[in-house]
């Protein structure tokens, strides 16, 4: 802790480098993906390409009272994951395969995941993973930052939000994030039911 003479906190750059909103329209450089964590996941996904792929994360890790208000119940999914066309692909952490086997057996569809990817702490092929994909749908996780990094269409089902700038259908903090944001006094499931239509207009 005492390893420095001058420190500055992460979320204070935004103060230095993004000033107005204007300054948020510079172009983004997007990360740079170990290759062959790209072609690994390329390749596990081939046999499902005449299908739009969907990488889905309902709620976070972490669960309080506060924080559960943000986040979605997997059965709330239920309408975007009977879309036939789509085929979905787990990106949420966690202990989630008793939720993931439940909804797989009431609508009878198969959500894909590996058993060999850590999607916490493997974060290079679960970059690898999520540059493969056609879009993704995601609560206000950590996964919805990772997926706009890699230029891949992130549709983040949020409530009204300092995180929004001021702005209301635009997400300043990347250009491929598309914001449905519910009102005051909705949870943020209510947007799910217009998300597939918004995936095929792609």
């Amino acid at each position: 802790m005492d390893d420095f003479d001058i420190q500055c906190a992460v979320g204070s750059l935004p103060r230095l480098f993004r000033r107005d909103i204007e300054s948020f329209s510079r172009e983004i450089i997007p990360l740079k993906i170990k290759e062959s964590s790209i072609e690994d996941f390329k390749n596990r996904l081939t046999k499902y390409s005449g299908k739009k792929l969907i990488g889905i994360c309902w709620r976070s890790g972490v669960f309080s009272v506060e924080r559960n208000l943000n986040y979605t119940a997997l059965i709330d999914w239920t309408e975007l994951l009977g879309q036939s066309d789509f085929q979905f692909v787990n990106l949420q952490y966690g202990d989630c395969e008793a939720e993931l086997q439940k909804i797989e057996e009431t609508i009878g569809i198969k959500i894909l995941r590996w058993h060999d990817l850590d999607l916490r702490n493997d974060l290079e092929n679960l970059f690898g993973l999520i540059k493969n994909l056609d879009a993704v749908v995601t609560v206000g996780t950590a996964v919805g930052s990772i997926a706009a990094s890699c230029n891949v269409p992130t549709f983040l089902l949020i409530k009204p939000s300092w995180l929004m700038l001021g702005q209301k259908d635009t997400y300043p903090w990347y250009g491929c994030v598309i914001p449905l944001v519910s009102d005051h006094d909705q949870h943020v499931a209510e947007k799910i039911h217009i998300v597939p239509k918004l995936i095929r207009e792609l």
